[in-house]
């Protein structure tokens, strides 16, 4: 399997064409239904970044711990991973908006899943872009060469080790705009 390959040599993989355009397009309302509710959020020295985010609501957890994501995670991971719902969102980048060079929390984001639900591209050409996730690998020293650089594109599927590999995305241009679900997942407590 490609994805597999991928996963292994890059830390993430980008899966498309993985959904209906009825999922998306109810997943895009309800983002866009909860956009109401999104609060700026700040990074700190360790993190630098800047977004709006928003809790989930209904059919964003239902995708999230719904069977056709949990198959497609047990197939990459070789085995089963449970939402963090308190460490899943929907995310809003906006020009000027970015996510600097950093680390998943390993306990609660073993794998790091983001579904693009809408992108909107500047009509200026420019060579910098925030439409991308850059996947710096096991050490941040690499910020400014990325080893994979990922093109943000709406209903892409992202699925990595975030939280042993580093990852960024750069500033957001004039014009550029992400609606994202991102979700953390992690491995079940042992009863």
């Amino acid at each position: 399997m490609a994805a597999k390959t991928n996963l292994e040599s890059a830390g993430f993989v980008c899966l498309d064409n993985e959904f209906s355009s009825e999922l998306l397009s109810e997943l895009c309302s309800e983002a866009f239904l909860k956009k109401n509710d999104a609060v700026p959020v700040y990074g700190t020295s360790q993190c630098p970044y800047q977004a709006h985010l928003a809790g989930l609501d209904k059919a964003g957890i239902v995708f999230l711990e719904g069977g056709h994501i949990s198959k497609i995670i047990e197939i990459l991971f070789g085995t089963p991973l449970v939402l963090e719902e308190s460490a899943s969102c929907y995310t809003y980048y906006q020009p000027g908006d970015f996510l600097g060079a950093h680390l998943d929390h390993a306990e609660k984001c073993v794998v790091t899943v983001i579904l693009y639900l809408d992108v909107v591209r500047s009509d200026k050409k420019s060579c910098e872009t925030g439409l991308e996730l850059h996947i710096l690998g096991k050490s941040s020293s690499g910020e400014d060469k990325p080893q994979v650089i990922i093109p943000t594109k709406a209903g892409s599927l992202i699925i990595g080790l975030g939280s042993v590999n580093w990852h960024k995305r750069p500033t957001l241009q004039d014009g550029e705009f992400i609606t994202a679900l991102t979700a953390c997942y992690s491995k079940p407590l042992s009863v």
